[in-house]
Formats: C-alpha cells, sequence, structure tokens
C-alpha cells in the first residue's frame, strides 16, 4: 500500500496523493478482494523487485572496449538530467512525502517509509527521525496542509498487526497519536475497518482518508473533523459494482472533489463529489480510454487553476498521462515524452504554474514545462520507482522526490 497526498493552494487544497502503495510496493493480485488491496503496480505491471533486479535501461549493449568506453557509451545514451542530489543523513525508502507548517514559518518536511516518519525543518539539509507515538512505524500515506499545523499518516497493516493502531496525527510537531478510524480485535474485520492509501486536508473542514474497505473490498472516502472520534464511510463505488482502492484525492473545502479508482478487472477511473461532500460519486472519465480506465492511479491538482488536473495510469505497457483544463469535462492524452510501457504512479504540479509538472516512474522523474504536451527525463532513477513527489509551495524550485529503494529521497533545488 502506498500514497502521496499533497496539500494544495491556501487553506482548503490538497494537490497531490499519492503517497503511494505500501502505498506507495508490492504487486497487486488480478482480484483486489483477495489482498489487503490492489499494491501501486497492479498485477499487469510486475511488481518493485522487478523493476530493480533488471537490467540498467543506459547499459551500453554493445561490445565493451574496455572500462572507459563503456562509461562513455552509458553517458552517451543516458538523457541530460536536472540538478538532483540524495538527501544528505536521510535513510531507506520513502512512500509518501508531505509538507506542513509549525505555525512558527517553519516548514517541516516530511517523508514516511517502511521505517517510519523523518522529517527536515531546514528545507532538505539536515534529517532526524520523526516517530514518537508512531506505534506501527510501517508508513502509507501522509496528508499535509500549506499554511496549517497538523499533518496525518497511516501505516501498513499485517495479519500479526489486528488490534493496532494505524492512523495517527501529529499537531504543531508534536508527537504522533492515534486517531484510529477502528481498532479491530484479533481477527476481526469491522465494516469499517481501511486501509488508508491517501488524506486529505482540507483547513478548517476537517480531513479526509481515501482508500479502500477491507470488509467489502470496495473503494471508500472516510470524512472526519481533525481531533474528532467519529468517521462517516462514503462509498465512491459500490463493493457489488468495484473491487478496487481508492488511491488519491485532490481538492478544494466547499468545492469539487476528484478521485481516482484503481481495480485492474474491476470498476475504475476518475471520480467526482461536488461541494466538498464527498458524497454522490459520479464518473467523470469518460474521455480516458476505457482499457486505462482500471488503472487510473496518480492525481495532481493545479492550486492556482483547480479545473486543471493531470491523471497517471499505473499499468505495464500503457503507463501514460491524461489531463483536463475544465473540470474533468474532456480529457487528453498528455504523455509525449514518457515510455509508453513506463507505469505512472506519482504526479505534482507547480504552485504557481500549472504547466510546469512532474511525473514519477519506474525509469525516473519526468517534467513537462507546456502542460504536458512534452516531457523530458529530469532525474534516471536507475533501478527504483519514484513512489512521492512534491513541489515547495513557497518555493517551487524545490522538488522532492521519494524512491521505493535507497537512496530513498533525491532533491532538485533548480525546479527539476
Amino acid at each position: 500500500m502506498r500514497t502521496l497526498v499533497r496539500a494544495g493552494a491556501g487553506a482548503g487544497l490538497v494537490g497531490f496523493s499519492i503517497s503511494f502503495c505500501a502505498l506507495f510496493v508490492a504487486a497487486c493480485a488480478d482480484d483486489p478482494s483477495s489482498s489487503p488491496g490492489p499494491g501501486p503496480f497492479g498485477s499487469d505491471a510486475g511488481t518493485a523487485e522487478d523493476a530493480r533486479s533488471g537490467p540498467d535501461p543506459f547499459e551500453d549493449a554493445g561490445t565493451d572496449s574496455g572500462p572507459s568506453s563503456g562509461d562513455a557509451g552509458r553517458d552517451a545514451a543516458r538523457p541530460a538530467e536536472g540538478d538532483w542530489s540524495p538527501a544528505a543523513g536521510f535513510t531507506g525508502d520513502v512512500q509518501s512525502l508531505a509538507i506542513s507548517d509549525l505555525g512558527s514559518g517553519t516548514l517541516p518536511i516530511v517523508a514516511l517509509g517502511s521505517s517510519g516518519a523523518q522529517r527536515s525543518i531546514d528545507n532538505g539539509i539536515t534529517w532526524s527521525a520523526f516517530n514518537e507515538g508512531l506505534t506501527n512505524p510501517r508508513g502509507v500515506s501522509l496528508g499535509a496542509i500549506p499554511g496549517g499545523t497538523s499533518l496525518l499518516a497511516s501505516s501498513e497493516r499485517g495479519a500479526a498487526d489486528a488490534g493496532a493502531p494505524y492512523v495517527f496525527a501529529s499537531t504543531n510537531g508534536g508527537a504522533w497519536s492515534s486517531r484510529d478510524i477502528t481498532v479491530p480485535a484479533a481477527g476481526a474485520v469491522p465494516n469499517d475497518a481501511h486501509d488508508v492509501h491517501g488524506w486529505l486536508v482540507l483547513g478548517g473542514a476537517g480531513q479526509m482518508g481515501c482508500g479502500r474497505n477491507v470488509a467489502t473490498g470496495g473503494p471508500d472516502v472516510l470524512q472526519g473533523k481533525m481531533g474528532g472520534s467519529k468517521w462517516k464511510v462514503n462509498p465512491i463505488l459500490p463493493p457489488a459494482t468495484s473491487q478496487g482502492a481508492c488511491r488519491a484525492l485532490v481538492g478544494q473545502a466547499n468545492d469539487n472533489l476528484y478521485a481516482t479508482v484503481f481495480a485492474p478487472g474491476s470498476v475504475g477511473g476518475v471520480f467526482q463529489s461536488t461541494g466538498g461532500q464527498a458524497v454522490d460519486w459520479s464518473d467523470v472519465g469518460a474521455g480516458i480510454d476505457p482499457a486505462d480506465k482500471p488503472y487510473t492511479f496518480a492525481l495532481a491538482m493545479s492550486r492556482t487553476q483547480p479545473k486543471t488536473l493531470y491523471v497517471g495510469i499505473q499499468r505495464s505497457g500503457g503507463g501514460r498521462v491524461y489531463k483536463t483544463v475544465d473540470g474533468a469535462v474532456t480529457w487528453s492524452r498528455a504523455s509525449e515524452g514518457i515510455p509508453e510501457g513506463d507505469p505512472v504512479v506519482s504526479l505534482a504540479v507547480h504552485p504557481t504554474l500549472p504547466n510546469v509538472a512532474y511525473a514519477g516512474t519506474r525509469s525516473g522523474v519526468y517534467k513537462t514545462a507546456d502542460g504536458g504536451a512534452s516531457w523530458t527525463l529530469s532525474h534516471a532513477s536507475r533501478g527504483a520507482t519514484v513512489t512521492a513527489l512534491a513541489v515547495h509551495h513557497l518555493d517551487g524550485t524545490m522538488v522532492f522526490a521519494g524512491m521505493d529503494a535507497a537512496p530513498g529521497l533525491w532533491i532538485s533545488r533548480s525546479g527539476g
């Protein structure tokens, strides 16, 4: 299960989830109902291990005439990249990224991975563990809001974790505390137990979790208030219609919400709820190729133009990006330059420039500066999958890319 949720513009917008599957990395079964939920790559896309163990796509395929010629051939084949470097002092993998505000003007960047949370309060120069109170540290997804002081995290749940907390909150940079939707007894699966893949935190309006109902196998959105103890379960589709998972959720307070449902072999796509209430969801992905709809995964929204959204298809042999500029009324293909078979698992949009966006795939980070008309490789991940992306909402030149293998976090300070 892995995801990426990002806070969006002002006090009410979140721009991307994708957390990835922990969200951010396991292979998905063809039948999502047979497992805790679809993994980030789907049964059609292989496994993260497959991606890591395969040959370097930039390896010189010709006869090696010596160390210097092999290096030269590899360098000549490798596209030019942006100014990226691994985050010094950061350890492990990354499944989700979020940027929050401690209230004092200090913006911590928080990364959640399989070994817990780490944060930086100096724009990624130094990192430290951030696990106090996070009793189950196998992190899945984070949610935050720029200008806000709260963070939400959800953790992976295994068979041995029955009865253990798996939803946590932190305010003002303090220790994590349990905010569980339910704490099931050992062996029990209550109707409201969920795998939460992403969070949408709305200023003053509470928070929403995007995931899969463990008991029914259907995609749900959970709605609650920060600090409250009750959650409302809002199905996106009836479980009899879709055995899938909500993977990403974006929107604004009191405005349209958008969600992706990843459901290989079932019904998936992009769905919309009006009025910010997360109820009465409708399919708004009519312009997306029907073969791609079950594999809709990543989702990002422009803060300055909230009707502009990018959707990533996470499917081997069919990875691509779609874009809308009219609030999902119409969609168009927008992935020229991204390899056709490279699954798109994370997306991010520049905080003030809606035509500048980033896509994370198995091969690296791709950037567009023309609204998706063309993409170029900004950073080659060399076998790792780019599970999470974030652009600093106060400084659009700072871009963060999370990977499912160490070194797990890379930073560009020049806009990628």
